[in-house]
């Protein structure tokens, strides 16, 4: 079934063209990769699907509900939450003090607030660290409260904005193994903005190409990156890279 489907969504800022009728769907439950060049469109397209800028023509639904005329808010309530390129954790709270805002926002019952915050610091593994400063987290930790906290408003889709940026190796194999989990105990679909190919290659179940915000491509991950386009735009080699490298 199609959860979110974007139907010929145009966006110019000025002379600029940052969307030019973009249309994809996003199945329910699906790992869907958004890649491309700096400047292809991905964040204004994350913008449009989250409320932050209207498009100038086209449409964007969620389960056949019309997005684009809806305020970011009323767009979260319907399950919708998104993640930053930069981090910015409530830092003089404790780690688990971070959730309460998006957990009362996502229409938790009061009383059950803190118990639904220790589920999911359990979930992205940060349970041991619930009284912890959020300033004292690692990078990677920061991101891991990152997904906590948009899991308290997003039940429906995830926007995943470069997840992986800044992280060691074995710390990105950790974050695929965690979205993979996310994904399977929660039902939660994703769209995630990314430029480690390798975490795209092992995590998505499809990746659109976007270039000069024009979709160039879809498909699955290992198709994608033998398209003759993809490989001179956007990786800019004839050499395929793999889950691997």
């Amino acid at each position: 079934m199609t959860l979110l489907r974007a139907q010929d969504v145009t966006k110019r800022f000025g002379g600029v063209t940052a969307l030019a009728g973009v249309s994809l769907g996003v199945e329910e439950g699906e790992v869907l990769g958004l890649i491309g060049p700096n400047g292809s469109g991905k964040t204004t397209f994350f913008n449009v699907v989250s409320g932050l800028v209207r498009p100038d023509s086209g449409s964007v639904t969620l389960d056949g509900q019309e997005l684009t005329r809806l305020p970011p808010h009323r767009i979260a309530r319907l399950g919708v939450a998104r993640t930053f390129q930069i981090s910015r954790p409530l830092a003089g709270l404790a780690v688990s003090e971070n959730l309460l805002p998006s957990l009362h926002f996502g229409a938790e019952r009061p009383r059950e607030v803190r118990r639904r915050a220790g589920e999911l610091l359990e979930l992205v593994g940060l349970a041991d660290k619930a009284t912890w400063p959020a300033a004292d987290l690692t990078t990677w930790e920061l991101r891991r409260l990152e997904l906590a906290r948009a899991l308290g408003v997003g039940r429906r889709l995830l926007l995943l904005d470069e997840i992986f940026a800044g992280l060691a190796p074995g710390d990105v194999d950790r974050t695929i193994e965690l979205v993979r989990r996310i994904r399977d105990l929660t039902g939660v679909t994703v769209i995630l903005i990314e430029h480690v190919m390798r975490a795209t290659m092992a995590l998505c179940d499809r990746v659109v190409v976007l270039a000069h915000g024009v979709v160039v491509t879809i498909g699955p991950p290992t198709d994608v990156v033998r398209h003759p386009e993809v490989l001179d735009v956007y990786l800019g080699t004839r050499e395929v890279p793999d889950a691997e490298g």
